[in-house]
């Protein structure tokens, strides 16, 4: 009869219950310790010590004092807990790695010296740094873009990605972030590693080291590439992956791990070698070790991993099949928790689960580790499209309502409060920030690619990315985001090109998904275009235009998007167009331009008596309000006078932050102070510099000048004292009253 065999589990979180219940299942009793006297772990455990993890002679001390015969020593999916493991096992002869094979595997710097000896990839350049002095001296001699993280710390805490030529303002934040999360006081900088990142999960035992499963990491727009929030089985097969796969697990045994479950991340972009990032000898946390692993490895990786910490054979690990799986995270933004739903309705679906991490009342923070995530919403599938339909479907259920925390504090902030209604009072200045993620050449003017057939998304791949990444540090008067509106191209144009309405949403889905979870909207921008004498002409017949626009919301709603706001390409209206996009269930439109009218080969609009401030358009006449009216609220784009380089004096052009500062300087000064609101409309192809055909006239083709434009807008306003709102597209505030 075997004697009663105690498992020390070194902490108690969230992520390592499952380990804990699946060692209690084994008939192993579990001691977990953790330094949080509220870790769920300490409860379900036979036993809990409050304790630091991170020091291991109090670890070993408690364990000691207990007077246990401990036959194992495991940190299931924490950092924190690995050299405390290690001490217990060199103390007390316990399986399993000990303490030189868990400095390896905690010390970013002994990883990058064991590789090298191996020959393994790492990145061209790379320094250990233990003070701010080196550090700059490290940064200045790259001279290029880097990553500055600390070298024994996990999570993505204090990790920062610097540019180029990063102020020495940037430069002293970063390593004071990475050194606040090194227990040594050390960091490492290095350069970026080029292509996506991938994850492999593995897991080592008497008979090799197997992989269990391969995620593409989506990061979070506005962490400059840091944090992650999605995880997907990628397409390829298990004969494609085997570059990662076998430098994985090259990786791990290069570190001399060669038992137990482990954790490496690789920078890959398919035309080159992968090159590594880090590896970790336990379990990846947030669902990834206890839920997506033996979901799609059909593995129980967890139990597997509680019996051999105790010197008991494990289940042979089987031929690789792997599922397809997507983990996706609701990413954090400041505030407090007042409210979510749709999780009881997501998890009635089949092949998804999904889980709040936060409470109500809860305060929450922007994303700068993984651990700043609301939830999470995790499918599986035969194929990656079945994982993805399935997981868009019931994402598209959950909402967060969550509240600026600014917002409820008193008046002796020194930030003015916010009004308490919906509509903005007239002091305050709402603002949109609106985007047209049309192909890269959308005007005449930017040359001959306009209007090709081979149409280029780098304003969606590069542009969009980098945009959401200024935003991210952006905050209104009331502490409150710079949230922004996106309008991807959906409509019978993309259909003609590509054979699908929904071509754009499926090849940018991860990015779009992200901007939506970090807050912003995705609203819809069709072009109703038709083809006549092998042009594209504005299409105006009623029954046409209800057919393609049906067409579209249905290819929008198999993805589980449900736009509440439009703007129709080329800034085309009509009476029977507002009809149809209410019918749809549009709420908003922002296609007028005031005081402007077009008619060409190009563009077929009228808006030259409409008024600036939103309107419900009267059925007599779309460009004016009146009674009888629609329902649907036109929002008009902000205009103001710009003076383009080929102009002889100023033109009523839209706000467009990638306007030429000085084209914007004629007309921006009066418009901040009577604008009841502001719509701006950026292409984000227009903000970089390898878009560009020529020098323009009005397009800056500069993110610099962007970001330039959008900061004098705030400037102007606290000068004008006018507290500023960022708002999306569809909020009630930029309504006129009798729809808000």
């Amino acid at each position: 009869m075997r004697n009663q065999e105690w498992l020390v589990s070194v902490g108690a979180g969230r992520w390592q219950l499952s380990g804990i219940s699946a060692a209690q299942r084994s008939g192993i009793k579990v001691l977990a310790l953790d330094g949080d006297t509220k870790a769920p772990g300490l409860l379900l455990a036979d036993h809990g010590i409050v304790c630091d993890i991170r020091d291991t002679d109090e670890v070993l001390e408690v364990v000691q004092q207990k007077k246990l015969v401990i036959s194992g020593a495991i940190s299931f999916a924490t950092e924190a807990g690995l050299r405390a493991v290690g001490k217990l096992r060199d103390t007390l002869s316990l399986p399993g790695p000990g303490s030189e094979i868990i400095e390896n595997l905690t010390n970013k710097v002994a990883q990058r010296n064991a590789w090298e000896k191996a020959g393994i990839p790492n990145p061209a350049f790379w320094r250990q740094i233990s003070s701010y002095s080196e550090g700059y001296d490290a940064i200045r001699m790259y001279n290029g873009e880097v990553i500055v993280k600390p070298i024994d710390s996990a999570g993505s805490r204090g990790v920062t990605r610097l540019a180029t030529r990063a102020s020495r303002e940037k430069q002293e934040a970063a390593l004071q972030a990475a050194f606040a999360h090194s227990l040594s006081h050390r960091a490492i900088i290095e350069s970026i590693l080029p292509g996506n990142e991938y994850t492999v999960e593995t897991f080592a035992d008497q008979k090799g080291t197997h992989v269990l499963a391969v995620t593409v990491k989506e990061k979070i727009p506005g962490t400059r590439g840091t944090v992650a929030n999605e995880l997907a089985t990628p397409n390829d097969s298990w004969a494609q992956l085997r570059p990662l796969t076998t430098i994985a697990t090259r990786a791990l045994e290069a570190l001399g791990y060669t038992q137990g479950p482990g954790h490496v991340e690789i920078m890959w972009d398919k035309t080159t070698t992968p090159a590594l990032v880090e590896a970790a000898g336990r379990g990846a946390g947030f669902m990834v070790f206890d839920k997506l692993v033996p979901l799609v490895s059909g593995y129980d990786v967890v139990t597997a991993s509680s019996l051999q910490a105790v010197g008991r054979q494990t289940a042979v690990v089987s031929a690789q099949t792997q599922k397809k799986a997507i983990i996706r995270f609701f990413p954090s933004r400041p505030g407090v928790v007042r409210h979510f739903s749709g999780f009881t309705e997501a998890n009635s679906k089949r092949g998804v689960e999904a889980e709040a991490f936060v409470k109500v009342g809860e305060k929450t923070s922007s994303p700068v580790s993984d651990g700043d995530r609301l939830g999470y919403i995790l499918s599986v599938g035969k194929t990656n499209e079945e994982a993805r339909q399935r997981i868009n479907r019931a994402g598209a259920l959950i909402s967060f309502e969550i509240t600026p925390e600014a917002a409820n504090k008193s008046k002796d902030t020194g930030r003015p409060k916010p009004p308490s209604k919906l509509c903005s009072s007239k002091s305050e200045l709402p603002i949109a920030l609106t985007f047209d993620l049309d192909p890269d050449y959308f005007d005449p003017s930017m040359g001959p690619n306009y209007n090709s057939q081979r149409l280029s998304w780098r304003g969606i791949q590069y542009g969009v990315p980098a945009i959401a990444d200024f935003l991210s540090g952006i905050k209104d008067s009331y502490g409150g985001r710079a949230c922004a509106t996106w309008l991807p191209r959906v409509d019978n144009q993309i259909e003609n090109i590509y054979g699908d309405y929904g071509q754009i949403l499926d090849e940018f889905d991860p990015l779009l998904r992200n901007l939506f979870s970090s807050g912003d909207e995705i609203a819809w921008h069709p072009h109703l275009h038709k083809e006549e004498n092998g042009t594209a002409q504005q299409e105006t017949n009623a029954q046409r235009l209800k057919q393609v626009l049906v067409q579209a919301q249905n290819a929008l709603s198999q993805r589980n998007w449900r736009p509440r706001a439009t703007r129709i390409g080329g800034n085309y209206g009509s009476g029977p167009l507002m009809q149809i996009l209410e019918d749809l269930g549009i709420e908003v439109d922002s296609s007028a331009m005031p005081g402007r009218r077009r008619t060409d080969n190009h563009y077929l609009f009228d808006w030259s008596s409409t008024p600036t401030q939103a309107y419900c358009p009267a059925r007599s006449n779309y460009r004016t309000p009146g009674t009888p009216s629609h329902t649907l609220a036109e929002i008009p784009l902000t205009m103001l006078d710009v003076l383009a380089d080929y102009d002889e004096r100023p033109r009523k052009r839209y706000f467009d932050l990638s306007f030429h500062s000085r084209a914007l300087k004629p007309g921006l000064e009066k418009l901040l102070a009577d604008a009841p609101y502001i719509v701006t409309d950026t292409h984000p192809s227009t903000i970089l510099e390898e878009v560009a055909p020529s020098p323009h006239g009005l397009l800056s083709f500069s993110l610099k000048t962007f970001r330039s434009n959008l900061q004098t807008v705030m400037e102007n306003c606290a000068r004008l004292n006018r507290p500023i709102r960022f708002v999306t597209l569809s909020d009630h505030c930029l309504r006129p009253s009798k729809v808000s």
